[in-house]
């Protein structure tokens, strides 16, 4: 179970998956710690990512800062409002162009950028991507892939994987099951508020060497130890104790 089980994201408007779920006879596996309460049998599985799609070489950088996502929610909106304000047309956002137009909608309803600010945000949007491999090819090719984290309450989404797996530099805010799910945290980067974010972004992309190194050791280590082979291991070792 890769989302919160009761949001509107997950079950739309059939709330009623969320009884049935409860009712299934099954082991459920479910992405974040908080939630394994929630049904009978359920145990805690982390994310992870396919290596075999999630996978590419490096060749040029083609964008500064990355964000892939819906930029939608208010603690997204004034983190990139802010980031727009500091670095300009130094974003590049990849999402639904109808979710990036109903942010622009909604940061102007909101007053948090202005008029000039808010031009140069509207040129942001780079499209939506369908196939793993173009999205590894944008993460690889990003000096800075930007995380933030808008579900769960302590554990990591899909793109904190799926970025180190394609050998791209990540910056992600700070999140609990960092320390449980990796020992070292030397080839990625982590940040406590926005003020913190902008700071390492300006480093980051002043040492680009750095980010790189980085960003090699990540791949490694993310295809060592969190694709989706390592999670289907775990949960047929769970399910032999039966």
């Amino acid at each position: 179970f890769a989302d919160e089980p009761q949001s509107n994201l997950s079950l739309g408007n059939k709330k009623g998956l969320y009884e049935k779920l409860k009712q299934i006879n099954a082991k459920i596996f479910i992405w974040d710690k908080d939630f394994t309460k929630e049904f009978e049998n359920c145990f805690y599985l982390p994310l992870a990512a396919d290596s075999s799609k999630y996978t590419t070489n490096f060749s040029k950088y083609e964008h500064s800062i990355t964000f892939v996502g819906r930029p939608l929610t208010q603690k997204r909106q004034m983190i990139l409002c802010e980031l727009v304000k500091v670095f300009k047309n130094k974003l590049s956002i990849f999402c639904y162009e109808k979710h990036f137009l109903q942010s622009i909608e909604e940061i102007k309803s909101q007053n948090l950028l202005e008029e000039a600010d808010l031009e140069i945000y509207s040129k942001c949007w780079k499209g939506f991507v369908t196939k793993e491999k173009e999205l590894a090819k944008i993460y690889n090719s990003s000096k800075i892939n930007l995380n933030i984290t808008e579900q769960g309450k302590s554990s990591l989404n899909y793109r904190v994987f799926e970025v180190l797996a394609s050998g791209g530099f990540l910056i992600t805010d700070e999140r609990e099951d960092l320390n449980l799910l990796f020992e070292e945290k030397n080839f990625f980067e982590t940040y406590k508020n926005t003020a913190d974010l902008i700071d390492k972004i300006e480093f980051y992309l002043q040492n680009l060497n750095i980010a790189q190194k980085m960003a090699q050791i990540g791949r490694f280590k993310c295809i060592e130890n969190h694709t989706f082979n390592n999670r289907v291991k775990t949960i047929l070792k769970s399910l032999r104790k039966n």
